[in-house]
């Protein structure tokens, strides 16, 4: 079989309904995923603010319910000429599920976007800022998380990706800041509304004051833009407490709360004596850098 991406003659989807709109989108654009990129399922992790730790919001996560990993599918696809559908399907799906789910309108959503897509001409511009409209979502309600699965090898394009979702009036996310695909000398640039740190990061040595000065230089880098950082897959209390040491106070990791289907909103517990010893550390978690 020959994989040839849908390209519709018109791009105008001002005429289709909420109960509609998936199965046109199915029929006219997914229509060449197999079966395997269909059999997804969608979850949620919390992402917690401190020092309440409370939930400001949940990155939605597409799992195949095969034994292959996203990424394997994300290639696949790539391979195949299909990246943005499979990509659009994902994101189409973790947006029906949220809203199932009773997402609320002061939650932040964060959807997963492969920095190549606005590259491809096989799928209706805008389509997700008018699914988001049709939901009943607010566009600064989602936050356009655009991944690092690759170094990205063409810059511009990816100066335009975060153009494009920042026009239409959503928020985004620099994943994987620190592995150098974006650079920051271009941060003032891209001006994005939130970076990720991997606690990889800190993987040599949670003593290594080198460690600890990088995050606290890509903190006053982020907090002269009114950037947030978000530390994730924090794994630890450890790791937890030196990012706060480092003054980041935004974190999603297995440690708070693991993915799952269910929206869970409730607050992680920050034992006193944790807090009281980042506290004598050195660090005021009490103080915002930029909220």
């Amino acid at each position: 079989m020959e994989w040839i991406p849908y390209k519709p003659d018109d791009h105008n989807i001002e005429s289709f309904d909420l109960r509609d709109i998936f199965n046109e989108l199915e029929r006219a654009i997914f229509r060449f995923l197999d079966w395997e990129s269909r059999s997804v399922d969608v979850v949620f992790q919390p992402i917690y603010r401190s020092p309440s730790f409370e939930v400001i919001g949940f990155e939605a996560f597409c799992r195949p319910r095969t034994k292959r990993h996203i990424s394997e599918l994300l290639g696949l696809s790539k391979i195949r000429g299909l990246l943005s559908e499979f990509d659009l399907f994902c994101r189409l799906k973790a947006l029906l599920s949220a809203l199932e789910r009773g997402i609320r309108e002061e939650e932040l959503l964060f959807l997963n976007v492969h920095p190549e897509v606005l590259g491809k001409r096989s799928y209706p511009r805008g389509v997700t800022l008018k699914i988001v409209s049709l939901l009943g979502l607010k566009p600064s309600q989602v936050v356009m998380d655009i991944t690092g699965f690759e170094q990205v090898k063409d810059p511009e394009l990816y100066l335009r990706t975060v153009f494009h979702y920042s026009k239409q009036g959503f928020r985004v996310c620099l994943d994987d800041f620190e592995s150098g695909c974006v650079g920051y000398r271009n941060l003032q640039e891209l001006r994005p509304d939130f970076v990720k740190l991997d606690s990889s990061l800190l993987s040599h040595s949670l003593e290594d004051r080198f460690l600890l000065r990088t995050i606290e230089y890509i903190r006053d880098l982020c907090e002269d833009i009114s950037c947030e950082i978000v530390a994730k897959r924090v794994e630890g209390k450890d790791t937890l407490s030196l990012f706060l040491k480092a003054g980041v106070f935004s974190f999603q990791g297995d440690y708070l709360s693991p993915p799952s289907p269910y929206l869970n909103r409730e607050s992680f517990r920050y034992e006193r004596e944790d807090r009281d010893s980042t506290i004598r550390s050195g660090t005021n978690i009490s103080v915002w850098p930029y909220f």
